[in-house]
């Protein structure tokens, strides 16, 4: 498994960096988590000690600083580990691989303590934002098929036992989550909140199925794309077949291109998506090296350092001079 997981890390960075035009100088799979944009998966965690305690664990490629809210998931900086790591960890599924360890501490699958990870994901943004609730745009939850079996594998039976008897209850908590969601968001009403799940074709698949295709039966890969192709064209969002999920897939297509809309009228967008930031590039300047977020961070260095007019009270002239300096300070990673 780690093999593949560097294989997949490693060709994808070297895309990344070949768009970029920039050598590859790691090994493979020595990509960090922390060099990625912003992410968070969710283990769980077992901390060594004389005292064990299993609980949620975010690994993040971002800093989270500690407020003190609800649910607020070991904050800190960002988890600085091999990707490779940070993969293994949050798909250690019980009885198939074994826990990851890192540091002091032992990684299993987050599913299998948080199936649903809803609340985990909101509370994560909400404590990013102050506590603010508005800053949920969309929370978009996407299950793996609705079951009626457990998923785990037979096998070490010193722990299989506690684990089927813990998976039983995944498919409900799952679902109880979900009800908690929509009741929690008043149906949407409070932020919008949308749940895709398909309903029929694969409660009998296994976590390590995958079967050939045999008299007429399809393999395990067409059997998931039918699945899933016949759940978005034809399928309900609800048992009484009121909402179908293609309109569910409208109104969350909508709410994103909105949303993305609204992040790229925003001076911080460069930053955040393209990783663009700004240099002052006059002579002599003593904070040359001082990279600036925003072109608008680098226009107030104009004003404060060249006393240069601002936006509202610059000629044409001025504009243009400065609208170059903009653009030959653009640095881009």
């Amino acid at each position: 498994l780690k093999e593949a997981v560097n294989e997949v890390v490693h060709s994808q960075t070297i895309k990344k960096r070949a768009i970029r035009q920039q050598q590859m100088e790691q090994l493979p799979g020595d990509e960090t988590f922390n060099s990625e944009p912003a992410i968070v998966c969710l283990t769980y965690a077992n901390v060594a000690g004389h005292h064990v305690v299993e609980v949620p664990f975010m690994l993040r490629s971002y800093e989270h600083l500690r407020g003190g809210y609800y649910l607020e998931r070991n904050p800190g900086p960002a988890h600085c580990y091999p990707i490779w790591q940070v993969a293994r960890a949050t798909t250690a599924a019980p009885t198939y691989f074994d826990r990851m360890v890192i540091g002091n501490q032992r990684f299993w699958d987050g599913g299998f303590g948080c199936n649903n990870p809803s609340w985990e994901a909101y509370h994560e943004v909400v404590n990013m934002n102050n506590g603010n609730g508005g800053a949920v745009a969309l929370l978009l939850s996407i299950g793996t098929g609705e079951s009626r079996i457990s998923r785990f594998a037979q096998g070490k039976w010193s722990q299989v036992y506690q684990f089927l008897k813990a998976a039983k209850k995944l498919a409900s908590d799952s679902q109880k989550v979900h009800d908690d969601m929509v009741r929690f968001s008043e149906n949407g009403k409070r932020f919008p909140y949308y749940r895709l799940n398909v309903r029929d074709g694969l409660s009998e698949m296994k976590l390590d199925e995958w079967k050939k295709a045999k008299g007429g039966r399809l393999d395990t890969l067409d059997q998931l794309t039918s699945a899933t192709d016949e759940y978005l064209r034809y399928g309900f969002i609800d048992p009484q077949k009121t909402v179908s999920v293609k309109q569910h897939l409208r109104d969350i297509a909508e709410k994103l291109v909105n949303a993305r809309r609204l992040r790229a009228s925003s001076a911080c967008w460069e930053a955040v998506a393209l990783g663009v930031q700004y240099r002052c590039t006059i002579e002599h300047c003593h904070r040359g090296q001082t990279l600036q977020k925003t072109s608008i961070d680098l226009w107030k260095h104009f004003r404060r350092y060249h006393k240069m007019s601002g936006p509202s009270e610059c000629t044409d002239e001025e504009r243009h001079t400065i609208e170059d300096l903009i653009k030959k300070g653009r640095v881009e990673p």
